[in-house]
């Protein structure tokens, strides 16, 4: 996957800092629009981060933090956060306990971003996000050499932004996965102390990975 966006040269916005590793994805735009892409990448490191470490309350914190934040209809942080999520409900993952977690970072999302980022938000936290991430997922996962290629293409069209911001999510979801697979050790969160602040459609999924 990594191999294929950089020869397509289709690295942007999150997805470039996720990959490369360079802290500020834009190639042009203000000072400002450099400072909001560095808070970006550095937010979305020290979430990758605190998971790694299964410290719930700091993996909060930052998925909050990232909410909201970054350009769009839809900002950078929300799409790059509802791509994570979609790979933390992939079944019988190492992450898939994570789930609960997923739902107590968006208990404050409401006022934290619009309402499209919100439904979004919220959906994806329950494992139900569009076919297309789905097919992305699980084709990279379980499906023939190349055979995500087709719902990539589809899934970095969303949007102006959208679709980069959700892939490098995407991405820092499988890394995780593959990170927790080698290491054998469960994901085990002081779950306890969950809000459990679920939207009264929460038990209703339409789609699942």
């Amino acid at each position: 996957l990594v191999q294929f966006l950089q020869r397509e040269d289709a690295l942007s916005g999150m997805l470039r800092s996720t990959l490369l590793g360079n802290d500020d994805g834009l190639a042009d735009g203000t000072g400002f629009d450099h400072a909001v892409s560095r808070m970006l990448s550095g937010t979305a490191a020290r979430l990758r981060d605190a998971i790694l470490r299964q410290d719930f309350f700091e993996a909060c914190a930052q998925a909050r933090s990232l909410m909201g934040l970054g350009p769009g209809l839809t900002p950078s942080g929300d799409d790059f956060l509802v791509g994570l999520f979609a790979v933390l409900h992939v079944k019988q993952s190492p992450l898939l306990g994570l789930g609960a977690l997923c739902l107590e970072m968006v208990a404050e999302a409401e006022r934290r971003t619009n309402a499209i980022s919100y439904a979004a938000l919220s959906k994806a936290a329950t494992g139900r996000v569009r076919a297309c991430m789905s097919e992305l997922i699980q084709q990279l996962i379980h499906g023939e050499t190349d055979a995500w290629t087709a719902p990539l293409r589809r899934v970095l069209a969303i949007g102006s932004t959208s679709g980069s911001d959700i892939v490098a999510g995407i991405v820092c979801g499988l890394r995780l996965q593959l990170e927790f697979e080698r290491s054998g050790k469960p994901w085990q969160p002081r779950l306890a102390t969950v809000s459990m602040a679920l939207p009264t459609h929460a038990a209703l999924p339409v789609e699942r990975l």
